[in-house]
């Protein structure tokens, strides 16, 4: 088996709180715009997390063919669904023209939280007396509960409507690990191109962290204080960090084998030069690891055939936290000090799974055009860090590009991304 070792991107697809589309999701980076704001769906009489990055400008029903396939899909579907319309169109990658066996479909996802809502009327009626019955469940369930309910909200279910919608057999998979999600998606991706079973794979990570119900679980990190205005709330590196602010959205990207790109004349927006996954076990009281992400972003540059000089933009995965935000300054310190630093959950929020990809294409966005957007909130930065962070647009000449994200619990992924 002849193994493809050089593998590009040639499309990306966006759906974020400060826009959906390349276009204007990078126009509003570069402008350092945030897109944290008052929830529609949140009231303070309900939780205290009444802020967050929140789609404005989505509508699922501009992307999602056959319509009808809307009622069975969650939020995190739709902007996963449409992410993949979008990078497909840019790409130029003609589905129908394709073997469909080499068409791949690997996707990055969490779990995904029904909405209250949907199950309070069985709840009620299984709780008769102000009681609740839990054999009256079943027999509640069967009568409250649409019947394909679940399909709405199973994690690998993007993968799936995406790969029937542009009809791909070849792999499918979806690959479910919290923060690291996105990039472990694009890690798989790459190997299924790299072993041959696949020309093209559409990759893409979805998820939410401002949905009512992972709101109610907030899981190990603090959610961040509200600040005034609300769209500095979201506070990377910053001295007074207390916490993630929540967003939601969906990327994707379209990676193929360089022969299959230029044999189709299709010109890659950046190539993949390398990536690692690493894991470390937190220190007693702590979240993350500093070594697996030490591990991560050094042997995703060793891999691909660089010395760590040679990086010049570094987008992080810092969210406010202040451990995890700790470790990604001192890592980035100590390998890439002289890479311009932007850490984009500073506009958006933490977009949970949905964040590996999303961010990875700010970093071949930012190779291509040869500009590092701002961190929002960057005049803040904690000062015993040394990292050069952008508080505004920053030209660049770089050729590489590491892009990184890291877990409470100790997981770390890093890659390495190429100019063409």
């Amino acid at each position: 088996m002849v193994l493809r070792k050089d593998v590009v991107i040639t499309g990306i697809g966006v759906v974020s709180p400060i826009g959906t589309g390349v276009d204007r999701f990078w126009s509003s980076l570069i402008e350092g715009r945030s897109g944290i704001r008052n929830l529609t769906h949140v009231t303070a009489d309900m939780l205290p997390y009444t802020y967050g990055g929140q789609l404005t400008d989505f509508d699922p029903k501009a992307y999602v063919r056959p319509r009808k396939t809307l009622k069975v899909m969650s939020r995190e579907l739709q902007t996963a669904f449409s992410a993949c319309v979008m990078a497909t169109q840019q790409s130029g990658f003609d589905v129908a023209g394709t073997p469909k066996e080499r068409i791949a479909t690997v996707f990055g996802s969490e779990m995904l939280y029904g909405e209250p809502e949907e199950i309070q009327p069985t709840v009620a009626r299984s709780s008769p007396e102000g009681r609740f019955q839990p054999e009256l469940w079943g027999p509640s369930a069967m009568k409250e509960i649409f019947p394909l309910w679940m399909l709405k909200y199973l994690p690998n279910m993007a993968a799936c409507h995406y790969g029937i919608a542009i009809g791909a057999l070849g792999p499918n998979n979806t690959i479910v690990m919290g923060d690291t999600s996105g990039l472990s998606a694009v890690a798989e991706s790459i190997s299924v191109i790299q072993r041959g079973a696949a020309d093209v794979v559409v990759t893409c990570s979805t998820g939410t962290r401002i949905s009512l119900t992972r709101l109610l679980y907030q899981g190990s990190v603090p959610y961040g204080s509200l600040r005034d205005p609300v769209g500095s709330s979201c506070r990377p590196f910053s001295s007074d960090r207390d916490g993630l602010i929540g967003g939601e959205g969906a990327a994707a990207v379209i990676l193929e084998s360089r022969e299959h790109a230029e044999r189709r004349g299709a010109k890659p927006l950046v190539s993949i030069g390398g990536y690692s996954c690493n894991y470390g076990a937190p220190a007693a009281g702590r979240r993350g690891s500093p070594e697996a992400l030490s591990l991560a972003i050094g042997s995703a540059i060793e891999r691909a055939g660089a010395t760590p000089e040679e990086i010049g933009i570094a987008v992080s995965h810092a969210m406010g936290d202040p451990m995890l935000d700790q470790i990604d300054a001192q890592v980035h310190q100590s390998i890439v000090p002289q890479a311009i630093v932007t850490a984009p959950k500073g506009a958006m929020g933490h977009l949970g799974a949905g964040c590996g990809v999303m961010e990875m294409s700010i970093a071949a966005l930012a190779l291509q055009h040869g500009i590092v957007p701002p961190t929002v909130n960057a005049e803040s930065k904690d000062p015993q860090y040394g990292i050069d962070l952008a508080a505004a647009p920053r030209p660049t000449n770089a050729s590489l590009a590491v892009q990184s994200n890291h877990s409470a619990t100790g997981n770390a992924i890093a890659v390495v991304l190429r100019k063409e």
